[in-house]
């Protein structure tokens, strides 16, 4: 059977490999069922999309602010690759699950307004199921509420004709949604695992630390954990809903 495939933008070696580790452990699959595309130098090598079951455009540490003038032109030439990635899964209609950053320029490429308002500190959020949310078939099983870990500086803020907000959270209206039928986003980082990371939230707090300490830290936390987290079941569900 045909793989999946993700696609991450992590600049080095370690933090591209933890990530990966983590989208294995979260859907359950191994190395031969998930193959991997990284940034080089000349940016993503060329992907066949027809040799893939579903892709999974990673979260980035390349913010896409709205503005030109503050983005750096790593962060400009990432953007675009990402968006000629997604037209070109929206063209093939493949499945995709985009998550954080990547989340944001998915919403650009499909007419989405994008904005900073509603901008989210590296913390654990309590994240709400829409009415449609709570029927859609990649988040069968989840509860209404449920926590995970964001930090992001831009999220959509309004969506086009055709796309379906399915979650949102107290400071982030549009958490995740859907796009047709098959294209999926998420402004929370569902490999994260939120509990593993509010333990250690506890801890700080423990020793009288009440802020949210080392984020990268916190995201290496989140990462190194057996992946079975609340949040990691839309990785999952993903895998089983577009696998079969």
């Amino acid at each position: 059977m045909n793989p999946f495939l993700l696609v991450s933008t992590r600049p080095d070696e370690e933090a591209l490999d933890s990530e990966y580790q983590a989208y294995l452990r979260a859907t359950g699959l191994d190395s031969e069922q998930l193959d991997l595309a990284e940034f080089d130098l000349i940016g993503l090598p060329p992907i066949d999309l027809s040799r893939y079951r579903g892709v999974f455009v990673a979260g980035s540490p390349y913010g896409n602010a709205t503005v030109d003038g503050k983005v750096s032109h790593t962060q400009r030439w990432v953007g675009e690759e990402l968006r000629v990635l997604f037209q070109q899964i929206l063209d093939t209609d493949i499945p995709c699950l985009a998550t954080g950053t990547a989340m944001t320029i998915l919403g650009q490429t499909i007419g989405a307004t994008v904005g900073e308002d509603h901008a989210e500190l590296a913390s654990i959020a309590e994240i709400t199921l829409t009415s449609e949310g709570r029927q859609d078939p990649l988040l069968e099983g989840m509860p209404e509420d449920f926590f995970a870990y964001v930090s992001h500086t831009e999220s959509c803020e309004e969506l086009p004709e055709g796309a379906h907000r399915l979650a949102w959270s107290l400071h982030c209206p549009i958490q995740m949604f859907r796009h047709g039928k098959y294209v999926y986003a998420t402004q929370f980082n569902p490999e994260l695992d939120a509990e593993a990371i509010q333990r250690q939230l506890e801890a700080y707090a423990d020793a009288g630390d009440f802020g949210i300490g080392d984020a990268d830290m916190l995201v290496g936390t989140g990462r190194h954990t057996e992946g079975n987290h609340l949040a990691g079941r839309i990785l999952r569900q993903f895998v089983k809903y577009f696998g079969s």
